[in-house]
């Protein structure tokens, strides 16, 4: 499982929101908002995509140690999960503007 962020600091997992809930949400909600000039659909597919990095092995670490933190601070990560899908994106269908 896969998961976008910790839901009210809990550390059960279960509690988590998980990144396909989190990306299906996010996508609806462009594509909602996007749709009131004919873009819709570009907006649904950003909305995808915008935090695929989530999905990396060391983003999904530093949930872990972000969430099982007793101090209350948030921990560096090195991961940049925002810009993933747009390299994505660009591998696969190019530079389109």
């Amino acid at each position: 499982m896969l998961y976008a962020r910790p839901k009210d600091g809990a550390q059960d997992k279960s509690a988590w929101q998980t990144l396909e809930d989190h990306l299906t949400g996010v996508a609806e909600i462009a594509e909602s908002f996007a749709s009131k000039f004919d873009s819709g659909a570009i907006a649904k597919a950003a909305g995808y995509l915008h935090d695929l990095g989530k999905a990396a092995p060391e983003f999904q670490e530093y949930l872990e140690q972000a969430a099982f933190q007793e101090t209350g601070k948030r921990i560096s990560c090195s991961i940049h999960h925002s810009e993933a899908g747009a390299a994505w994106a660009v591998e696969r269908f190019g530079n389109a503007g």
